[in-house]
């Protein structure tokens, strides 16, 4: 913009204005990736005095509202991150009653999906919630480009699982939901989700991974026709940690890894651990996922709270694994004390 005028550039903070660039950048990629229409406007913003008397951050050095600033930065991302929306169901007259996070790929608003068999988890004495991942972060490989990143840092897994607990905050205070009983389902990334959200948040008490594969349920070291460290960091990067691809490519063929996925397995532990296989979804390997869950579960003290099945057929959530599940709750004595 300034370099036709050579004179006024010379006076200019160049790095400053690129810095500057670079965080504005930063905000509308945020918007960009949530959805969100990007509107454009001069320094001399109208905005509303409270918000500014509320948050005397968002000024500048010469109190006047700071677009690029860190503050309005981290009041986007506080905004981006509660605007999802997830939907729930309770059985007629339960109170208290066991709760299951469903982490959609489809609408919460849509009830015939064979994914959430709703009747089915109802019918059990179970609610159940749901919310569309992608309503948190998108599943785009450059959703995350231009945003600044330590190499540790998260990524969209990260983030749907963030979401999940959002959810369990408004659970636990929902007089209507037994807050000792919040599971939460996954299917595919979705179950490497479930996990992730599991072993960080202790208030999962049940946690379920359906086909999750490669950085889910399945032993790198297991894997027998599935898919690699290599090609999930070079399909999906943004689902992952920056430095995900740069540390552990290959590692997982040549047996060089410094870990593998039992131990954030057993991370669950002792809370309920229940893993799923298809018998014929050799992407995300049965075998090896179920190698995985055999070796965490001897973290276990009660052997009889982690539980693993393989069903016939292809990657895919089905009544048949709902079942399973439900029945592992059962089991467990999740549906013995609900008044109807």
């Amino acid at each position: 913009l300034y370099e036709d005028y050579p004179a006024v550039a010379a006076s200019l903070d160049r790095a400053g204005i690129l810095a500057n660039r670079a965080r504005l950048q930063e905000i509308l990629d945020l918007a960009h990736g949530a959805g969100r229409p990007v509107y454009y406007w001069h320094r001399e913003v109208t905005v509303w005095p409270k918000i500014l008397q509320e948050t005397p951050e968002l000024l500048d050095t010469n109190g006047e509202f700071d677009l690029l600033g860190t503050a309005y930065g981290n009041l986007l991302r506080y905004k981006l991150e509660k605007t999802f929306e997830a939907v729930g169901y309770f059985p007629d007259g339960a109170r208290r009653a066991p709760v299951f996070v469903y982490l959609s790929f489809r609408a919460a608003t849509e009830t015939k999906n064979s994914r959430w068999p709703l009747e089915l988890i109802l019918a059990r004495g179970a609610a159940t919630v749901a919310f569309c991942y992608e309503d948190v972060v998108k599943d785009d490989a450059k959703v995350l480009d231009g945003i600044e990143r330590a190499d540790n840092a998260w990524g969209a897994i990260s983030a749907w699982s963030l979401a999940a607990s959002r959810v369990i905050d408004y659970l636990v205070t929902d007089g209507d939901v037994d807050p000792a009983k919040i599971a939460v389902v996954g299917h595919s990334r979705l179950g490497k989700t479930a996990i992730w959200t599991g072993a960080s948040d202790e208030r999962v008490a049940m946690t379920v991974s359906n086909d999750s594969g490669c950085f889910g349920a399945r032993l790198h070291a297991r894997n027998i026709c599935g898919e690699t460290i290599d090609q999930i960091t070079a399909r999906f990067p943004h689902w992952f940690a920056p430095n995900a691809r740069k540390l552990y490519k290959g590692k997982d063929e040549n047996g060089t890894l410094p870990f593998d996925q039992h131990s954030l397995l057993a991370a669950v532990s002792p809370r309920l651990l229940a893993v799923g296989s298809a018998a014929d979804d050799w992407w995300a390997c049965p075998s090896g996922e179920m190698a995985g869950w055999e070796y965490a579960r001897h973290v276990w003290k009660d052997q009889t709270s982690v539980e693993y099945h393989v069903r016939p057929g292809k990657h895919n959530l089905t009544s048949v694994d709902w079942n399973e599940y439900l029945g592992f709750a059962a089991r467990k004595g999740w549906f013995g004390d609900i008044s109807r």
